[in-house]
């Protein structure tokens, strides 16, 4: 199986603007859009792993879903080092921040 973990765990603090970077808009889209539908569209992916803010509900997140249901959802962590390792943690099934759509 082919994985791909995308961590969009942070608050984008330094971005500004009052919404979290991977939300903010970019040509019409949210940011996040321009990299899931890239790895939605490619066959020789599997599975993404979507790590998102903690305190962010996977709500937010949840229209991505439309590009692909190939997306996991991940809470991240408080650093970025924490994020990427529930990502990887979610693979081998062993997070317990992971809930699978």
């Amino acid at each position: 199986m082919n994985y791909v973990i995308i961590a969009a765990g942070g608050k984008g603090t330094r971005f500004g603007g009052g919404v979290s970077k991977q939300l903010a808009s970019l040509s019409g889209k949210p940011m996040l859009s321009w990299s899931l539908e890239v790895f939605a569209a490619e066959t020789g992916i599997d599975q993404i792993i979507l790590v998102h803010p903690t305190d962010e509900s996977e709500g937010l997140y949840s229209p991505f879903l439309r590009l692909s249901g190939k997306i996991t959802f991940v809470k991240g962590g408080t650093a970025r080092y924490d994020s990427v390792r529930n990502g990887f943690e979610s693979i081998s099934g062993s997070a317990s921040s992971v809930t699978r759509k």
